[in-house]
């Protein structure tokens, strides 16, 4: 099997290393397919190149020089990372890897940039589907204006390559128990800064429509978009009390955040693919759906060692504010059933136990490190802030799996705090 693999990548690579890569695009009769390229580009980007290879009806003469700057400008804009080779009947792109991975959240920014430029009706549709909306038992999309919102409203935050319908059983229940709730939706997978950026901006359009007090429910990186908005000097500046622009913070609930960061965000491709299918299969798909929700930025956020994550925790918790982490624990089994297991190990086994600490240390770190499946519980531990640990994963924290399921078990967390 690994001879087969082995011989599978040689035959992919060709004559390049592992750190080089190279793509040729056959030219039909000097015309390049442009979905093609970009969809090749988009794929080493780590960004989706399905809907662009299937979307972009375009081809261009590369003899011609107004045609050929598209590809041209594509080598600009990478600053020497992709070139380009062309030759009579193809055009070669040539990628480096390695300086690709050193830049790719810079590059990835650029690119998008770029194709928002280039197709910007597809921009502006995917645009037009983010911001904060009114839920009522009829319909989640409602302008704040048209809601008739009170002097306090619960904002709900999704988490990174979330539709936002993670909060499907949770809005009725808060609807239910007489409070007024507004949903923000965000392209989830730009830097973490940016959606910050773009929440405070929509909590001064809640403040215009009469809104005094706000109460922030987020599920994952939604809480490292709420913690930036209250933390962030120029915005409310570590105080609850806050900002004359913006209504008082009184609550911020975080569910399955990943504080202290999440290993498994490099594998963040994969949930991509999930996120656009569910956009696509509820009628909500769009084009460049994976382009135009970010470029991959806040995977990068999300590691452990990012710059991001080192500058947030560096800052104070904010102040005037109830705070509380709800964390999953997807393990059916606990610390104290470990200890209880190993108990009755050590009273059944013959002599001295050679071993059992070691393993015991181990199960402890095998439990505990789990989390929610997702994000290791320890990564959601804050000094001095409440934690709460519930038997359930990332997502049935606050979602059934199924419809005839039991309420989450964080739905009555979340209502016990904010009353």
């Amino acid at each position: 099997m690994l001879c087969l693999l082995c011989t599978g990548f040689m035959l992919h690579a060709g004559d390049h290393t592992e750190l080089q890569d190279s793509v040729s695009i056959p030219l039909e009769e000097g015309r390049l397919d442009v979905g093609r390229m970009l969809g090749r580009l988009a794929e080493e980007m780590g960004l989706d190149n399905k809907q662009i290879c299937e979307n972009v009806d375009l081809s261009l003469d590369l003899a011609d020089a107004t045609d050929s700057k598209y590809y041209k400008r594509l080598a600009e804009l990478t600053e020497g990372i992709v070139t380009f080779e062309l030759d009579d009947d193809r055009l070669t792109i040539n990628i480096d890897r390695a300086a690709m991975r050193r830049q790719s959240q810079h590059i990835r920014s650029e690119f998008r940039g770029q194709v928002e430029e280039w197709f910007p009706d597809a921009a502006s549709a995917a645009a037009a589907r983010y911001g904060i909306f009114a839920c009522t038992s009829d319909d989640y999309y409602i302008a704040p204006a048209d809601a008739a919102l009170g002097e306090r409203v619960i904002v709900l935050v999704h988490g990174i390559d979330d539709t936002g319908r993670i909060w499907n059983n949770v809005i009725p229940e808060l609807l239910d128990h007489g409070h007024d709730v507004c949903r923000y939706e965000y392209p989830n997978d730009q830097p973490i800064v940016k959606s910050a950026d773009s929440l405070a901006k929509h909590l001064a359009i809640l403040k215009d429509c009469g809104v005094r007090r706000v109460s922030l429910v987020a599920h994952s990186m939604g809480g490292l978009v709420s913690r930036e908005i209250l933390t962030r000097p120029d915005l409310l500046n570590g105080s609850g009390s806050g900002h004359m622009n913006y209504p008082k913070v009184e609550h911020l609930i975080m569910v399955g955040t990943p504080n202290h960061g999440a290993p498994i965000a490099r594998f963040r491709g994969f949930a991509e693919v999930r996120d656009q299918m569910v956009r696509v299969f509820s009628g909500d798909g769009l084009l460049f759906g994976g382009v135009f929700d970010g470029a991959g930025e806040a995977k990068l956020d999300l590691l452990p060692e990012s710059d991001f994550l080192a500058e947030l925790n560096g800052r104070p918790h904010p102040q005037d504010i109830d705070m509380l982490v709800i964390a999953g624990r997807a393990s059916p089994f606990g610390r104290e059933d470990v200890t209880k297991f190993m108990k009755r190990m050590r009273a059944t086994l013959p002599g001295e136990c050679k071993g059992c600490t070691q393993f015991e240390t181990s199960m402890h770190n095998l439990v505990t490190g789990i989390g929610d499946g997702v994000v290791p519980l320890k990564s959601t531990r804050l000094e001095g802030i409440d934690l709460v640990v519930l038997p359930a994963n990332h997502m049935t924290l606050i979602r059934k799996a199924l419809p005839k399921a039991q309420q989450p078990p964080a739905i009555p967390i979340i209502l016990k705090r904010l009353n």
